[in-house]
């Protein structure tokens, strides 16, 4: 889907994962994170998150938590991230980044409640009473004498989440729940949430609040015009610089960019938006079968926000042969192990044992098992390999163990 966007937009990135895919310098099954490129983007998303007075937090979870790409990031002026769980808040908290954001998508379990606590997050959001008690009960036991800034999941009628993902406050409970987090003891009722908060029209081929932001809207000016005039409000999802003057116009202060950061939004494959495209994914060709050439898979995730669509990859070993050679590919199936991918090359096409693959997916990285590699100066013509990583943040010795 993003491969024809990187080949105009970003042509070095193939053409560097190619090189250095050659030389040995990178791995198989690997994702190339363009340091240039992400701090590209990184700094667009905080100026125009100060320039609308938005709180920009990053999330990591699409690129690995990869501490050479949240480097980049901080360098560029985002200093805080947001964290899915607690199995991302440890490898973007020990990489240097504030925590601005966590419990918004999974809530932080009992027993890991003080370790949360001493990673000093900016906001947290909580699901239900029990949650947040559990956090005062936590500082108390600790004896952690700052306030912890409390933020509620809401919801309303008609609001719909991803199936799996149901929860939160009523609106109509929200006022006596601000009331009750508000008092417990260590805890301050900052704000509210809600995801998604808005979604990519494919018809439309635009980015459009949901039913949950109108919620989240509502029950922001219920709460200010109750005593609550500095609240926090929390717009996940589709993030990317091009809706920031819409979410302050509405009253938003967060902003958790992900895919805005590698510029793969769905939006982004359609339209040349600030951000730039800023990963591939790197393969080759393993044998042949029957005729078909097997390229190695393991990362082959493709994030379904998207309908099924023709997978296509560069294919070669020297840069400007592989942008030229673009052969469909035959993905793995979704309920298998994506083992390898099955090219089909058409008359003219070739694809032989040894060859570099690069597709151009967009990815959730660390629900894979692939590596991650972190390269900078590729606009510059000059690809520097900053370290292979583990998607969880580690670092991989490459190519000797």
């Amino acid at each position: 889907m993003f491969l024809k966007q990187i080949a105009k937009r970003n042509p070095k990135l193939i053409q560097a994962a190619v090189e250095l895919h050659q030389k040995g310098l990178i791995p198989s099954n690997s994702y190339l994170l363009d340091l240039d490129v992400i701090f590209h983007n990184a700094k667009l998303m905080a100026e125009e998150g100060r320039k609308y007075g938005l709180k920009v937090f990053a999330m990591t979870k699409q690129i690995g938590r990869n501490p050479a790409a949240i480097k980049v990031m901080m360098e560029a002026g985002i200093d805080a991230g947001v964290c899915v769980d607690m199995n991302d808040a440890r490898p973007v908290y020990q990489a240097g980044m504030k925590i601005g954001h966590l419990g918004h998508l999974v809530q932080v379990p009992v027993k890991e409640t003080e370790a949360a606590l001493k990673m000093r997050p900016m906001y947290w959001t909580v699901y239900n009473l029990e949650k947040a008690e559990a956090v005062s009960e936590a500082m108390q036991r600790s004896g952690i004498q700052h306030i912890q800034n409390m933020m509620a999941r809401i919801y309303g009628e008609g609001d719909s989440f991803y199936h799996g993902h149901e929860a939160g406050f009523s609106i109509g409970s929200i006022l006596e729940t601000a009331k009750r987090i508000g008092e417990m003891k260590g805890l301050r009722f900052a704000g509210i949430s809600t995801f998604p908060a808005q979604l990519y029209n494919t018809l439309a081929k635009r980015v459009e609040p949901t039913h949950n932001y109108g919620t989240l809207i509502e029950t922001a000016d219920r709460l200010r015009k109750s005593g609550y005039p500095d609240l926090e409000v929390n717009a996940p999802g589709t993030t990317s610089s091009h809706i920031f003057q819409r979410l302050a116009a509405d009253g938003v202060t967060q902003a958790e960019p992900g895919h805005g950061l590698t510029g793969t939004t769905p939006i982004h494959a359609y339209e040349e938006l600030p951000e730039l495209p800023g990963y591939v994914y790197v393969s080759e060709v393993s044998h042949c079968y029957g005729g078909k050439p097997y390229c190695y898979g393991g990362g082959m995730y493709i994030d379904p926000v998207f309908d099924p669509y023709e997978v296509k990859a560069c294919v070669g070993r020297e840069g400007d042969a592989a942008l030229r050679n673009r052969i469909i590919c035959e993905m793995p199936d979704a309920k298998a192990i994506d083992y390898y991918g099955i090219l089909q090359p058409e008359k003219g096409q070739k694809a032989e044992v040894g060859d570099t693959v690069v597709f151009g997916f967009r990815a959730q990285m660390f629900v894979t098992r692939a590596y991650v590699a972190a390269v900078s100066g590729i606009s510059q013509g000059r690809p520097k390999v900053e370290g292979i990583f583990f998607t969880d943040g580690r670092k991989v010795g490459w190519p000797e163990w």
